[in-house]
């Protein structure tokens, strides 16, 4: 999948990705990847300290932290293999509050995180409800009539 400035990618946590440049191919299992990684205020910069930064990216991970997490897993293969959505305003907003919380310690942020999160996670399974997605559990809480069986 290739993004683009504005795109929103999720991908379940129990399928492994890795990114590249359109100029290199992704790296193969098990290759020793050199690319220079320094901490920097707010994340890390990924490849030559002294070049020109021409992506920024917001990557993290979901963790269903209910005692009764354990009932989710079986619906886990009904998410779709990834959600990849173009220029979908609510979700940059989204992130861009999300980003501008983390960086912050004011009162309450980890209850502003959260709900933040979950409502990232919302509005993307949503976005895909209008889409070709693959078939599960989004498209089908999109149909109405099988929405109401599954709720």
């Amino acid at each position: 999948m290739t993004l683009n400035a504005g795109d929103f990618a999720l991908i379940p946590a129990a399928r492994s990705f890795a990114t590249s440049s359109l100029d290199r191919k992704p790296p193969v299992e098990g290759e020793t990847v050199s690319t220079p990684i320094a901490p920097m205020q707010g994340g890390a910069r990924v490849g030559d300290p002294n070049g020109t930064v021409d992506v920024r990216m917001l990557v993290g991970n979901c963790v269903f932290g209910s005692p009764d997490a354990a009932l989710l897993v079986p619906l886990l293969p009904l998410l779709p293999q990834w959600v990849h959505v173009r220029g979908e305003h609510r979700l940059s907003t989204l992130v861009q509050l999300i980003g501008d919380e983390s960086r912050t310690d004011r009162p309450a942020r980890e209850i502003v995180m959260a709900r933040l999160l979950e409502v990232l996670l919302i509005e993307a399974l949503r976005s895909t409800a209008n889409t070709a997605a693959s078939p599960g559990l989004v498209r089908g809480l999109s149909d109405p009539k099988l929405a109401l069986a599954l709720r």
